[in-house]
């Protein structure tokens, strides 16, 4: 039986997530853009589950952001029942979001078959740390600079 591919696109694929989510299950989808690169890549599939006990900084989260649009990006502060939240790749916070908003967190990543850790391990929180003082990107580029490609496409 030949699988086929079901194109979801953001006002369906929140409800749907909202609806998966609620009854206490994940959904798997393909991630679009380059917001989340290195840790999470376009076309990675993601699974994303019910959120836990507590949020914490360095969690990868979908949400939805302004303009209804649902993103998943990592939470890099916290400011009473909001969260600063932040693509890894990008040089702007997506501002303050309501806890409301967030909907689940990236508890896996798939990419080419292979199972991605790196970013949702313990290093989450200096990622996020680093990200939120504007340095993660520049960390990165070095990272890729000074490490031999056959390391750098084990991790990155």
């Amino acid at each position: 039986m030949k699988s086929e591919e079901l194109f979801i696109y953001s006002d369906d694929l929140i409800l749907l997530l909202r609806e998966v989510i609620g009854k206490g299950a994940v959904l798997r989808f393909q991630a679009r853009g380059y917001s989340m690169s290195p840790f999470i890549k376009h076309g990675d599939i993601i699974t994303v589950a019910p959120l836990k006990n507590s949020i914490k900084t360095g969690d990868v989260v979908a949400f939805i952001g302004n303009g209804k649009k649902l993103i998943v990006h990592r939470i890099i502060g916290k400011i009473k029942n909001s969260f600063v939240i932040k693509g890894d790749n990008l040089s702007e916070a997506d501002g303050v979001i309501p806890e409301n908003n967030i909907l689940g967190y990236v508890r896996k990543v798939e990419r080419d078959g292979t199972n991605i850790s790196l970013g949702l391990g313990n290093e989450q929180f200096l990622i996020a740390l680093f990200s939120r003082l504007k340095i993660l990107k520049y960390l990165i580029f070095l990272f890729r600079i000074l490490m031999p490609s056959f390391i750098r496409r084990l991790i990155l």
